[in-house]
């Protein structure tokens, strides 16, 4: 089994994709390097990559 991609909030992406915040229905697509906004205000939270985009990074 392949380790899951993910990033915390206020962290730069390592992979292009559609994400999604653990925990929650969420999804936000974001670029290699795109900086994973706050979900809830005030709280560090997980996103998990569900989806990478074609083609690579």
């Amino acid at each position: 089994m392949s380790k899951q991609i993910s990033a915390k909030t206020g962290t730069r992406t390592p992979q292009s994709g559609i994400y999604r915040y653990v925990g929650r229905e969420t999804e936000l697509a974001l670029s290699k390097g795109d900086v994973v906004p706050p979900n809830t205000p005030g709280h560090l939270q997980k996103v998990i990559l569900v989806r990478p985009t074609k083609g690579g990074n």
